[in-house]
């Protein structure tokens, strides 16, 4: 097939802009953060941490969880870019909040196995907690452990 001059000169011209702003320099990191697959499954890592704790910052809740299998790679010591960020979550995901009281887990649905502690103090039945997580999260936590909203205390 015979390329198309002007298609190839449109797609050069945004080649070029997402080039310039996937490797826009957002921050910069003093240490590997670790995004291997294996480990951001099966337990806590540095990136798994940040990742959690900008989107209870961000949010401004009490806890937030991230899916280990929604980190996709590592991020080198150094600048991080745009792109090492759509790389690590390449995922078009959205954060969401569910509310929780401190006694919602008395079903031992393990959601609070993982921390017992909301920003350095225990939890407490007559509290209303808000939980950030993905979409798809709470989607699999609604649907595997029959959450059922509670009212006011």
């Amino acid at each position: 097939m015979k390329k198309d001059e002007n298609i190839e000169g449109l797609v050069e011209k945004y080649a070029s802009q997402m080039k310039t702003m996937m490797g826009t320099v957002i921050g910069k990191s003093y240490a590997d953060l670790d995004g291997v697959g294996v480990h951001v499954r099966t337990r806590e890592t540095n990136l798994g941490d940040l990742v959690s704790d900008i989107m209870r910052e961000t949010a401004q809740a009490d806890a937030a969880i991230m899916n280990g299998g929604g980190i996709r790679t590592s991020i080198k010591k150094g600048d991080i870019t745009v792109n090492d960020i759509y790389t690590v979550l390449p995922f078009d995901n959205y954060i969401v909040a569910i509310e929780l009281t401190g006694e919602t887990d008395q079903g031992g649905s393990g959601v609070w196995r993982f921390s017992r502690r909301g920003r350095g103090r225990p939890f407490s039945p007559d509290f209303r907690y808000c939980l950030h997580l993905l979409a798809f999260e709470k989607e699999r936590f609604t649907h595997r452990h029959r959450y059922r909203q509670r009212q006011t205390p």
